[in-house]
């Protein structure tokens, strides 16, 4: 009978061993998704902020392209003016 209740002993510890390992490999999986989650938010939030400045950027050459067609279209004028007709 010693036998018997030997091998329940060792089979105990042996799935409360597995337990507790099984529970460890899920917290680091816990930590990890969660870390990985939080860089996924950060970078996204970095993305969102070069998407704005892009667009003021973009919209800022629009009326920087404008303003130099008038000026080229005043120039253009300016040199017609100029010009001597013989």
């Amino acid at each position: 009978m010693s036998l018997v209740a030997q091998k329940e002993q060792d089979s105990a510890s042996g799935s409360a061993k597995k337990n507790t390992e099984k529970n460890q490999t899920s917290n680091e999986l816990s930590l990890k998704v969660m870390t990985s989650r939080e860089k996924t938010v950060k970078l996204q939030k970095n993305v969102t902020q070069l998407e704005v400045a892009l667009q003021q950027k973009d919209h800022r050459i629009q009326l920087l392209n404008t303003r130099l067609a008038q000026l080229q279209q005043q120039l253009k004028a300016q040199q017609v003016e100029k010009k001597p007709t013989h």
